[in-house]
């Protein structure tokens, strides 16, 4: 019975490290501070013509990482057909 009740200490113990933890970090904001409102970030407004470029370029790298996926599929599914026809007959 001494080996259940070392597990039930180290899981004890394990659960006060990790109150103590969320404890410390229960008030930070991450550098974020609520009260300062003189501080605000302002930023320009985008052109439409930057938007439709934008755009573009996303819808682009979209169908290029579609292309590329779809491109390692029928590689890997021809590879793998292969070798099943190649092993079996």
């Amino acid at each position: 019975m001494a080996l259940g009740g070392y597990m039930h200490n180290v899981i004890k113990y394990n659960q006060s490290l990790r109150l103590d933890k969320s404890k410390h970090f229960k008030k930070t904001l991450g550098g974020y501070n609520l009260k300062s409102e003189n501080e605000k970030v302002t930023y320009e407004k985008p052109s439409k013509v930057y938007l439709k470029r934008l755009k573009r370029k996303l819808k682009r790298e979209q169908e290029l990482r579609e292309f590329k996926i779809g491109m390692v599929f029928i590689v890997g599914f021809t590879l793998m057909c292969s070798l099943f026809v190649y092993f079996m007959f």
